[in-house]
């Protein structure tokens, strides 16, 4: 008695401005309002929503005023803020979420990762991601990943993009300050690709934690494959490392490594590409590598 009643899920478009009213629950109360497969738009002027969004149906998650990575730091656009030590956005099974022009910070976000799916399809275009804690900044189990036209900026020792088991589909996207660049564990017959993807680690190897390497592709109970196109993978102890799996690295450049490609086990091509490094340009321990 007394509470006001939950929001209902009836609107097909909701608009909220949510900056400077941290704790408010604005940001939760305009998700929980938005009907399935409608829309939330989301206003920067006033500074970021603050909030965590559990998204349990299909949406689009939009900000009104566009995204361009070239100046993100001189014109912020619509800023969704978590609150320290949880996430920005979580996202359940099954469910499809888009994201367009939103930037997502979670500076502070100590042992949660930024943005968690679970066997979800999460799509994000013209995005940017300011992430500092001991997780990623995407963190996806299973389903799919897509994302385009972005820019991660993650200060942790984990990877920026863990993906196991999820279908992954990068595009111009550029990754700074990580550790590690991306973790990939393709499942049985799927293939990830990483086209014109920029990958820029910190150039100082860590005493402790994961390994400093720009890609990291592993396999899990069955086979699965990567392909990396036009891409560019700088500053990491080891600039690609294969374990069991298939990758094939074409059109594209490792530089400022220890060790440039290492193919621990599985299958590796690599075609077309410079590879510029202090100890071993490719290192194949075990498995099949053709170079051309």
């Amino acid at each position: 008695p007394g509470y006001p009643p939950p929001p209902v899920a009836s609107e097909q478009v909701v608009l909220i401005d949510c900056g400077g009213n941290p704790g408010s629950g604005g940001l939760e109360n305009a998700v929980a309002r938005v009907a399935p497969g409608g829309t939330l738009i989301i206003r920067g002027r006033a500074g970021a929503c603050v909030g965590w969004m559990n998204i349990d149906k299909p949406m689009t998650i939009m900000g009104d005023a566009g995204f361009d990575r070239r100046d993100w730091d001189r014109q912020p656009p619509a800023t969704i803020q978590a609150p320290d030590g949880l996430p920005c956005m979580t996202v359940a099974r099954g469910v499809r979420v888009e994201v367009r022009d939103i930037v997502f910070e979670s500076r502070n976000a100590g042992e949660a990762a930024c943005v968690v799916g679970y066997g979800a399809q999460m799509i994000f275009d013209r995005t940017g991601f300011r992430h500092g804690g001991d997780e990623p900044a995407i963190y996806a189990d299973g389903g799919a990943l897509d994302i385009r036209n972005s820019i991660i900026e993650a200060h942790t020792i984990a990877p920026a993009i863990v993906a196991d088991g999820a279908g992954v589909s990068a595009y111009e996207v550029d990754i700074t300050h990580a550790q590690a660049g991306m973790e990939l564990i393709p499942g049985a017959g799927q293939t990830a690709r990483l086209t014109r993807v920029s990958m820029k680690g910190t150039e100082a190897p860590n005493n402790f934690g994961p390994r400093s390497i720009g890609l990291m592709v592993r396999s899990g109970r069955d086979y699965g494959r990567v392909i990396v196109e036009g891409s560019r993978i700088c500053g990491y102890v080891e600039g690609v490392a294969v374990e069991g799996a298939s990758v094939e690295v074409r059109d594209s450049r490792i530089c400022r490594a220890d060790k440039g490609v290492v193919l621990y086990n599985g299958e590796l091509v690599l075609t077309d590409s410079r590879v510029r490094a202090d100890t071993l340009g490719v290192a194949a321990a075990s498995g099949r590598a053709v170079i051309t």
